[in-house]
């Protein structure tokens, strides 16, 4: 669910969390290389540290690509999360572009929204939802290869596309949060068929996770490998040499 304006932000967390949890301790017999999750998830960042041996335990050699919000001198940012169960190592991709209105108000339209809403309700829209942005993406090295990966808007930008083709990933995730749009049949269509063009101008497979919206994976030309709509699952796949086919 998404957040509503006086509730309890860690509790709604906790109660993302707690459905995230048995989901993912299923794939565990499986012993996936990589596990990946939605935009700001917080799965990985809400664990204790016991919990986060608890994982490596069960996963010893998976690659975690998770999502949060995270806090630095006082901003929030939107990140990717690495999380490396085998040596514990945790990287951050900040988000590098962001949705104006949805996750920050422009500096110029501040006093005529203050106008119509006032003050308090401007501040409380502020304190859940206002980022700054990060750097545009680029590649991750990993024990798997190089991961690229786009924060839901990212990839509506040019230039955050442009400069992750630079890097030359192996593969990319598309990390998406569809809440604010409820799964509007229109909105899902676009953000389907902007999957579809980043595989082909990367040329490179993409796999895509949503919260409140579908998984997508699409081979290097854009051909839809698996489609599920909404649902609380996992999924297994197999990449091999830029080919990914399902697990029966």
């Amino acid at each position: 669910p998404s957040l509503v304006y006086g509730q309890s932000v860690s509790k709604a967390f906790k109660y993302r969390t707690d459905n995230i949890e048995p989901l993912v301790k299923s794939l565990a017999s499986s012993s996936p290389d990589i596990v990946v999750l939605p935009e700001d998830s917080r799965f990985i960042t809400s664990r204790t540290q016991e919990q986060k041996e608890e994982l490596r335990r069960l996963f010893p050699n998976t690659l975690f690509v998770d999502g949060t919000t995270h806090s630095i001198d006082g901003f929030r940012k939107n990140a990717t999360v690495f999380f490396d169960a085998k040596t514990s190592e945790t990287l951050l991709r900040d988000k590098g572009f962001l949705f104006p209105s949805g996750e920050y108000v422009p500096y110029i339209l501040k006093p005529i929204i203050r106008i119509f809403v006032g003050d308090e309700v401007l501040k409380k829209y502020e304190s859940l939802s206002e980022y700054v942005p990060g750097v545009l993406p680029s590649s991750t090295q990993t024990r798997y290869g190089k991961i690229g990966t786009l924060i839901c808007s990212e990839l509506s930008s040019f230039g955050s596309i442009n400069t992750l083709r630079k890097s030359d990933p192996d593969i990319i995730f598309v990390q998406s949060s569809l809440t604010r749009g409820h799964n509007n049949q229109y909105f899902v269509m676009q953000y389907i068929f902007l999957i579809k063009i980043l595989a082909n101008i990367l040329h490179k497979p993409v796999i895509s996770v949503a919260n409140n919206g579908p998984v997508l994976i699409v081979d290097a030309n854009g051909k839809t490998i698996f489609f599920k709509d909404l649902g609380n699952s996992t999924n297994l796949f197999i990449l091999e040499n830029g080919d990914i086919r399902k697990i029966k």
